[in-house]
């Protein structure tokens, strides 16, 4: 029998107390264990990256922010900055971000840093840094995540990061847990494997097929940058290699992010082939990937239009 974590009446009660003020510190290591993981899901994040540190703050322990969490959130929205203003003043200086999402909801943040007798390096390194704090807090506004940010912590008085005992605070599951290991020896081993599967995917559909298969194994080996970086390679040298016909002839939705522009032209090169029946099979073996991505509207809608286009396009009589 596996062994599951029991919440007594006590330990619920205790679980509530954060929800409500935010304060970990109460809570025994494996329901901090409970807690971190429910805030990564809640958010999407992978807990394997670590996105968030512990912060000892008027008397709390809270959760903040790292690097981690802004640059997991920023991909898995879609989030981009498409303008930034920067303005010195005496002693201070200030940068607001304004950024957009895959949606269209736009957003602004602002960052500020002391820079009171500072110059060279030191002051080059403050503006660099009143840039980096107010990306992340767009990211973290524009993501609905009302916490601290790493860049703000430093400046608060009495704040304390804290280092927790990971063999008993933060122990992680064993990443290679229920992967297959025929093709996961390693991290390094599984790239290799996949990229020598996709040099042999011969169409968009072949690819989008095999990623779909790979892509939940690169998120449990904390290489998903890397594993899209060879679907991207591999997506561009089949759009060099195929003739004009190979480009969808239904316009992709502007909201889409460039990483899954493969599995929309799979779509149509399915729809082309196989005519709807074919698509709709397609389409309900990718829609899962979609909703992860946040782009299960916009899939639904491709799907509609190709399937407009088909019946349009399709000879008299047949």
């Amino acid at each position: 029998m596996t062994e599951e974590l029991v919440v007594s009446k006590t330990a619920a009660e205790e679980v509530e107390r954060v929800l409500i003020n935010g304060d970990v510190s109460r809570l025994s290591p494996e329901q901090k264990i409970v807690y971190y993981r429910a805030v990564c899901e809640r958010v999407g994040l992978d807990p394997l990256l670590k996105p968030f540190d512990f912060l000892q703050l008027s008397g709390k322990l809270v959760l903040y922010a790292n690097k981690n969490a802004t640059e997991q959130l920023r991909r898995i929205h879609g989030v981009s900055v498409y303008k930034i203003e920067r303005e010195r003043m005496e002693d201070a200086y200030a940068v607001t971000a304004y950024g957009r999402d895959a949606k269209g909801r736009e957003d602004t943040s602002l960052g500020v840093v002391n820079i009171t007798g500072m110059k060279g390096d030191v002051l080059a390194n403050a503006m660099m840094k009143a840039e980096t704090k107010a990306k992340r807090r767009l990211t973290l506004s524009m993501c609905g995540l009302g916490m601290l940010d790493e860049t703000e912590v430093e400046t608060i008085p009495g704040a304390v990061k804290v280092t927790l005992e990971p063999a008993k605070e933060l122990v992680q599951p064993d990443p290679f847990e229920g992967v297959p290991a025929t093709a996961t020896a390693t991290a390094e081993t599984f790239l290799k494997e996949f990229e020598a599967d996709s040099a042999k995917a011969a169409n968009y559909v072949e690819l989008a097929v095999l990623c779909r298969q790979y892509v939940g194994i690169a998120n449990k080996l904390g290489v998903y940058g890397s594993f899209m970086e060879i679907k991207r390679k591999r997506f561009g040298q089949l759009m060099a290699s195929q003739d004009d016909q190979s480009f969808p002839s239904v316009d992709i939705p502007n909201t889409v992010h460039g990483d899954y522009f493969l599995e929309f032209y799979a779509m149509e090169a399915v729809g082309r082939k196989s005519g709807y029946p074919g698509m709709k099979t397609f389409y309900a073996e990718l829609l899962p990937l979609m909703k992860e991505a946040n782009l299960a509207n916009e899939w639904k809608a491709y799907a509609a239009a190709v399937k407009k286009e088909l019946v349009e396009s399709a000879p008299a009589g047949a």
